[in-house]
């Protein structure tokens, strides 16, 4: 397990994924949390998707932000053509770390495996698991992606 990982430094995590423009990088804690940090050539936002199935419909996405210095996560369920905040997840996941620097924004969050609320997908260690990883020009949580692209993991 990775109990102990310093997330804030993403190249600590060992597990590595990506696609679209977006790299992804994470560990697990006691197969119970899931230490995260995703980049893209950005200013605007960044994006991982956990799904049990292979699709953008109900995933759980984890959006990040950079703004004035000040690094923000969101939790959002995927119902395309639009995505909804998950209700209460601003108390399950958690921004740890960031930055935005030389047109690269980084966002390192803290998240439960398990599920947020009894509509998000169960995310279970050692499961396979689709991710969606996307990025936009803009920092607003409701415009939409600029390119997205998927890879299929072992968690």
């Amino acid at each position: 397990a990775a109990a102990g990982v310093h997330v804030a430094v993403a190249r600590d995590l060992p597990r590595l994924a990506s696609a679209a423009g977006v790299e992804f990088r994470w560990a697990l804690e006691d197969n119970r949390l899931l230490h995260g940090c995703m980049r893209a050539r950005t200013h605007g936002w960044v994006a991982v998707g956990f799904n049990t199935q292979p699709t953008l419909d109900g995933a759980r996405l984890v959006m990040g932000r950079v703004v004035g210095g000040a690094v923000q996560v969101e939790v959002h369920r995927a119902e395309p053509p639009r995505h909804g905040r998950i209700a209460g997840s601003e108390h399950a996941v958690r921004a740890v770390g960031g930055a935005q620097e030389t047109g690269v924004t980084r966002v390192c969050f803290v998240m439960p495996l398990g599920q947020i609320d009894p509509s998000d997908v169960a995310l279970a260690a050692g499961s396979l698991t689709h991710l969606v990883l996307a990025w936009s020009h803009e920092r607003d949580f409701d415009h939409h992606s600029a390119d997205r692209g998927a890879a299929n993991v072992l968690l």
